[in-house]
C-alpha cells in the first residue's frame, strides 16, 4: 500500500554464508515517466541481512533497483517490479 514500508535484502555467497558488510541501497521508480526517484539507504540487522526503510509515495505500478557493493569491490543489482501499490485504507 501506499506509505512507509520496511524492506529487508538478504545477502549470500554462493556457499550460503552471509555477506557482512555490503552497502546496499535502493532506487524505486514509478513505471511512468514524470516521478524523481525514491532512494533509500540500508542498515545492516543482522548477519547478512540489510532492512531499507522505504516510501511508496504514490499508487501504481514501482520498479525497484536494489544494488549492493559488496566487500572487496564486486557489485551487485537486481530489478524487483512491484505491481498495484494501492492505496492505504
Amino acid at each position: 500500500v501506499v506509505g512507509p514500508a520496511t524492506l529487508t535484502v538478504t545477502l549470500r555467497q554462493p556457499s550460503g554464508d552471509p555477506v557482512r558488510g555490503a552497502r546496499v541501497r535502493l532506487e524505486g521508480h514509478m513505471s511512468h515517466a514524470g516521478m524523481a526517484p525514491v532512494l533509500a539507504d540500508a542498515t545492516e540487522s543482522a548477519s547478512g541481512v540489510y532492512d531499507l526503510r522505504f516510501a511508496f509515495t504514490m499508487q501504481g505500478d514501482w520498479v525497484l533497483l536494489v544494488s549492493a557493493a559488496l566487500p572487496g569491490g564486486p557489485r551487485v543489482e537486481r530489478r524487483i517490479d512491484v505491481a498495484r501499490v494501492r492505496p492505504s485504507g
